[in-house]
């Protein structure tokens, strides 16, 4: 969810759109996958793959810091991403 006020606030509006666009072309496994985004007068809402250990930002805040074995493991990881 984002909220309209933030993006406008930020001057995000052409970045929103550019990165929503993408997200419905996206296809691959370590990326959620976008299925919809509506929207109300006050914020965006996007309809996102259910991911089952939530994000992983939040995992990051409740640990505080990785271990270097799981720092390792997130790095291989991403590095398939790219």
């Amino acid at each position: 969810m984002l909220h309209k006020s933030k993006i406008n606030e930020y001057s995000m509006a052409e970045q929103v759109k550019i990165e929503t666009e993408s997200g419905f072309k996206l296809n691959h496994p370590l990326i959620l996958t976008m299925y919809d985004v509506f929207h109300d007068e006050k914020r965006f809402y996007f309809v996102l793959e259910y991911a089952a250990h939530g994000q992983l930002y939040r995992f990051l805040q409740k640990l505080r810091r990785f271990t270097d074995r799981l720092a390792a493991s997130v790095k291989e990881k991403s590095r398939l991403l790219f």
